[in-house]
């Protein structure tokens, strides 16, 4: 895979969409307990290296062996800290990845209980879709458009809890200029060029702890039990 001179996420009609949703990103970041972050994405933008209200950020993109960026390591083996992360941001990863790579279960596996994960994907019932097919013959390398749904039963496998659809972008794609930010709420949104996925992970409840299995009865000795107060009957 190569994902720089012919990486469609280099155009600006693609980059005003990814920073349309790096938008939705900074509004749902401010909802999410402080601490590190990680993103992933088919191409670094500096402008999203940092965000506010999480300064420590781990930026990671593709490449022919896997991730780079920030660090170099395999799709499967992230060299982070299981539970650690209080954010995670996947913005268009699946669309190259072959979906039995594992790489799911490594976001669930480095997502803090109680953190946020949100997936961005292109819509495949958008007419983006037809401008994707247009560049990949001149040679570009076309992603594989993927449903929210292939993704959502992905994600819901790591018993990740997930919300409802939205959707981001613009029905049709525009070089930079006015942001279109649009929930699945509105009218004609499932036409817009990407969907977003956010999911969370449970905390952990308490458990009880079962007492072993062998315990013997202990004999209380006569001289041992009171007889009721009369005055606790009043």
């Amino acid at each position: 895979m190569q994902f720089v001179a012919d990486n469609l996420f280099a155009l600006p009609e693609t980059q005003k969409l990814l920073a349309d949703e790096w938008s939705v990103v900074r509004q749902r970041a401010a909802r999410v307990a402080a601490g590190p972050a990680l993103s992933l994405s088919p191409l670094r933008r500096v402008d999203e290296a940092l965000l506010p209200t999480h300064s420590r950020m781990v930026c990671l993109d593709l490449d022919d062996a896997g991730w780079s960026g920030d660090v170099r390591c395999a799709l499967s083996s992230l060299p982070i800290e299981s539970e650690s992360i209080q954010l995670v941001v996947v913005r268009h990863i699946f669309e190259f990845l072959d979906p039995a790579c594992g790489v799911e279960a490594e976001l669930a596996r480095v997502l803090a209980p109680g953190g946020l994960l949100l997936v961005f994907g292109l819509n495949p019932l958008s007419p983006w879709r037809l401008w994707c097919s247009r560049h990949a013959r001149s040679g570009m390398r076309r992603p594989r458009a993927r449903s929210a749904s292939q993704v959502r039963r992905l994600l819901a496998s790591e018993n990740l809890d997930l919300a409802v659809d939205e959707f981001v972008g613009g029905a049709w794609p525009s070089k930079p200029g006015t942001l279109h930010v649009d929930s699945g709420a509105g009218h004609g949104a499932r036409w817009h060029g990407a969907w977003l996925l956010s999911a969370r992970k449970q905390r952990v409840a308490g458990r009880l702890v079962r007492l072993p299995g062998n315990r013997q009865r202990s004999v209380i000795q006569p001289g041992f039990v009171q007889a009721p107060s009369r005055r606790a009957g009043q």
